[in-house]
């Protein structure tokens, strides 16, 4: 009978932490991208503190994302209108990743950053290559012209005012078709990880149910032997 509930609360702990663990999992993201840049550092997305819209919309994107229904998620949001025309009929080419700034990292006189971002999908027949940019720090929407594109070692260039989310978006291709992205860490993130946190609940129901039946089945045992 000890061993028997030992068991059960084992069960009932491996619940507990799985449940636990599933709420931090489904929050994380990953991301192909990187920043040679010193002091720059790309990482996973941290919304705390944004605008719960604009965190959804933030959060909504990966490089398949259709750039109308993305539009139609910011209307109304600071900068959206502004940026609206000229990312109309544009695509993304990675999901959002945060960017930001170590301490003692470089930066220009007047105080903005230039980073070289490294983007693996980057190729040569890729056209108009810009960098939408959500500002923590202004509250607004912008898109950013990159100053270089060096398409053999997959780096792209800009300068921004301030370093928070990000993604890269392009126009078609030289040949006019459109890009199709392999972001392979995207798509295993999104494999393991639905929007949605589903799978991951039911492995958790699934160890509860587990729990309960061998509560009861302790149970039943003790009724029989007594």
């Amino acid at each position: 009978m000890k061993g028997m509930k030992k068991f059960i609360t084992c069960l009932l702990t491996a619940a507990l932490t799985l449940g636990a663990a599933s709420a931090v999992f489904a929050a994380s993201k990953t991301t192909d991208v990187s920043s040679p840049t010193g002091g720059i550092v790309v990482a996973a997305l941290d919304l705390n503190g944004v605008d719960k819209d604009v965190a959804e919309a933030i959060t909504d994107v990966t490089e398949k994302t259709d750039m109308k229904d993305f539009l139609e998620d910011i209307k109304g949001q600071k900068g959206a209108d502004e940026i609206a025309d000229a990312i109309t009929g544009k695509q993304f080419l990675t999901g959002f990743f945060d960017i930001y700034a170590e301490d003692g990292a470089k930066h220009n006189e007047d105080g903005t950053y230039t980073v070289q971002l490294n983007v693996p999908e980057l190729d040569d027949t890729m056209t108009t290559i810009q960098i939408l940019h959500y500002s923590t720090v202004r509250g607004t929407w912008e898109l950013i012209e990159v100053s270089a594109v060096d398409y053999k070692n997959k780096l792209v260039t800009a300068t921004f005012k301030d370093l928070s989310p990000a993604t890269i978006v392009i126009a078609k291709t030289a040949s006019g078709k459109t890009v199709v992205s392999t972001n392979k860490t995207a798509q295993k993130a999104a494999k393991t990880a639905p929007k949605t946190g589903a799978s991951t609940n039911y492995m958790v129901w699934l160890i509860a149910a587990m729990a309960f039946i061998g509560a009861a089945f302790a149970v039943s045992r003790k009724k029989a032997t007594m």
